[in-house]
């Protein structure tokens, strides 16, 4: 076995779960071989992966305010109902709210939130677990401005969260056996999707529709794009500039007061 066989096969590998599983089945089962001196060291972290594009699609759309509202209002009471209005109050990537804890979340005496982010829960070499952020920009303390509901919702499920009758569980949004965090792929199709349809909403909404909806929001709400960089974990302001203000207002509305002479 040499890296050229594996990197040969490597190459031949199609779709992201493909790609994803077969690089971690690849890595345990080498591992496990080096391990157990059936073979010498190999250096598969050299290996190559094919880098997947998708079959590309549509720019995403954020929701309104007014869809946003139908959203939160249809998961009062959920289990899940204080991850999901986090989600849209922050702006955070899916990884990085799954991988918060409740040593992560600070709420002061006037019902401002701090989102401490400096992980981010994702496929490993090891399996589903904790990993860095996508960057060092994405280690940040995210701030929430005084939301009551929010942080109701938060304080009663860190309560729940110690309820002597369930094991404990130190992840902000658990999954039903508490022994680790949601699956995000579950959550967007059997919830986020599902309940938009029932709705009415047309937009494809996934767990990254919050992120765009919660930095269009900021950027309607005139936020300095520098500061939303911050709160979201982006380099510089170009990608806000590039993807997220165009959602913002539409050309007839930017327009409207525009004059030459």
């Amino acid at each position: 076995m040499t890296l050229e066989h594996i990197q040969k096969f490597a190459k031949s590998l199609t779709g992201k779960a493909c790609i994803d599983k077969a690089r971690l089945i690849l890595n345990m089962t080498l591992d496990n071989l080096v391990g157990s001196g059936r073979i010498s060291a190999f250096p598969y972290d050299k290996v190559k992966y094919p880098r997947y594009e998708g079959k590309g699609s549509k720019a995403k759309q954020p929701l309104t305010k007014e869809e946003i509202g139908l959203l939160l209002g249809y998961y009062k009471g959920h289990r899940l109902e204080h991850f999901i209005h986090l989600l849209f109050c922050t702006g955070m990537r899916i990884g990085e709210a799954l991988a918060l804890t409740w040593d992560d979340i600070t709420i002061n005496g006037d019902n401002s939130i701090m989102v401490d982010v400096s992980k981010s829960w994702g496929l490993t070499d090891c399996g589903m677990g904790t990993k860095d952020t996508k960057n060092l920009n994405s280690v940040r303390t995210s701030y929430i401005p005084p939301t009551p509901i929010l942080a109701n919702l938060l304080q009663s499920a860190k309560d729940n969260a110690k309820c002597k009758y369930i094991a404990k569980c130190k992840y902000i949004a658990p999954n039903k056996a508490n022994t680790a965090p949601i699956d995000s792929n579950n959550f967007r199709k059997r919830n986020l999707q599902d309940v938009a349809k029932k709705l009415g909403i047309e937009k494809n909404v996934t767990t990254h529709t919050a992120r765009h909806s919660y930095i269009s929001q900021c950027i309607a709400q005139h936020v300095p794009p520098a500061l939303v960089a911050n709160q979201v974990g982006h380099v510089d302001i170009s990608m806000i500039n590039k993807v997220y203000a165009k959602n913002v207002t539409d050309t007839a509305e930017a327009f409207r007061n525009f004059s030459i002479v």
